[in-house]
């Protein structure tokens, strides 16, 4: 009988080390496209989410703009108001607190619009029209204006 010598498959060690090594200089040079994608995702949805805010603050206004007058506009306060009877007003106030964008009807608690609200200025009315220019605060704490800024044409009541 004779005796064959049985070879073994399989990597040696020298093969093994070679393939780590192979394999940790792709994922080196892989590794910075993957974070700068991650950041482009990041930023992208942190100005995506900052615009909703900031829509659904704009869609608020817009409505109210339309139905009643404008009293006062300055930076983070805009009063609104509309005769509700004899003798007696009804108004509607936005205002900023902890980057919330309030609405307070007259009489009643204070409702939140929008949250991530930074600030909000409203431009008192020159020919006849409502300027409101916002600032929303993305998922990092940056500063996002959303643009274009809002231009209302109060329809029913005009400007005072």
């Amino acid at each position: 009988m004779t005796r064959r010598a049985r070879r073994q498959g399989g990597y040696t060690l020298v093969e093994t080390i070679v393939a780590i090594t192979i394999g940790a200089i792709v994922m080196a040079a892989i590794f910075p496209v993957f974070f700068l994608l991650y950041r482009v995702e990041v930023t992208w949805g942190d100005s995506t989410q900052a615009r909703a805010s900031g829509l659904l603050a704009e869609e608020s206004l817009l409505r109210d703009l339309r139905v009643y007058r404008v009293q006062q506009a300055d930076h983070n306060s805009l009063v609104l108001i509309s005769p509700a009877g004899p003798n007696q007003t009804y108004s509607v106030t936005y205002s900023v607190d902890s980057s919330r964008l309030m609405r307070t009807v007259s009489g009643s608690s204070a409702t939140v619009v929008a949250h991530g609200i930074k600030e909000f200025t409203a431009y008192p009315c020159s020919l006849g029209v409502v300027r409101v220019a916002i600032v929303t605060l993305g998922t990092s704490g940056t500063a996002v204006p959303l643009e274009p800024r809002l231009s209302i044409a109060p329809r029913n009541q005009g400007c005072s």
